[in-house]
């Protein structure tokens, strides 16, 4: 039996990257997936489509999280469509790169905005689904920036910083509703924000990782999922490393 046949499981930035194979991992175990994408394109239809073949109830929703009023309308949505909610993997981000004295305003905000407001609404709106099934998982994927810092991704490491401090106060909070909240900080991976790494830069940071390699978007998959399952039902409020060895 398949261990989270008849879960529903919410997975933001699910069109690519981390997010894709992770929505992929929980429907490949049974969970019916609400699929999210900042707006509608072929990387969306695609794994819209890879989804449905595994799971037919899974449905696909857009919102640009720097923008309150479309998570709002969103979350509405998944309200009408959902009676319940057993998983939230917040894994919606991006990266501004940039030295401190270069970024911009609209850099910050718009970090912030997507990568810890859109958290904060979508687990604020959707918590009440998943208070009602009387247990659940959220994972808050943040990063190892989370846990030091990067040249250049001050905005960025800000954001990852602060999903690691929510994850650790929500934790306290809903404990006394069956409800494990963690987060998961990946190092150096083959998802899409490695990619925009020059191949140089990628290489020195491998040799700084005892394993000598960066991970894949599989082992990060099956981490997320091993902390949805019941075998993790004793772990919450925790940053969790997969970073190759890196202390």
């Amino acid at each position: 039996m398949k261990q989270f046949k008849g879960k529903i499981a919410l997975v933001t930035g699910s069109s690519r990257g981390l997010g894709k194979a992770i929505a992929l991992e929980l429907a490949s175990t049974g969970a019916t997936l609400i699929l999210h994408a900042s707006k509608r394109s072929p990387s969306a239809t695609h794994i819209f489509h890879m989804v449905k073949k595994m799971s037919p109830k899974s449905k696909l929703y857009f919102a640009d999280f720097s923008h309150e009023e479309e998570i709002k309308g969103m979350v509405q949505a998944i309200q009408k469509d959902f009676s319940y909610l057993d998983i939230l993997v917040n894994n919606a981000g991006i990266i501004r790169r940039a030295t401190f004295l270069k970024s911009t305003d609209d850099d910050w905000d718009t970090v912030m905005k997507v990568n810890t407001s859109g958290m904060f609404h979508v687990t604020k709106a959707l918590l009440p689904l998943i208070i009602k099934r009387g247990k659940g998982r959220i994972i808050n994927m943040s990063s190892i920036c989370g846990l030091m810092g990067e040249y250049g991704l001050t905005s960025y490491c800000a954001s990852k910083h602060a999903i690691i401090g929510f994850t650790k106060a929500l934790s306290k909070e809903v404990a006394k509703y069956g409800i494990t909240v963690n987060a998961v900080c990946p190092g150096f991976t083959d998802e899409g924000m490695t990619n925009t790494i020059s191949p140089k830069i990628v290489e020195q940071s491998i040799q700084d990782i005892p394993l000598r390699r960066v991970g894949t978007k599989g082992e990060i998959a099956k981490l997320v999922a091993f902390l949805c399952s019941e075998n993790a039902s004793y772990i919450t409020g925790q940053a969790l490393s997969i970073n190759g060895g890196i202390l």
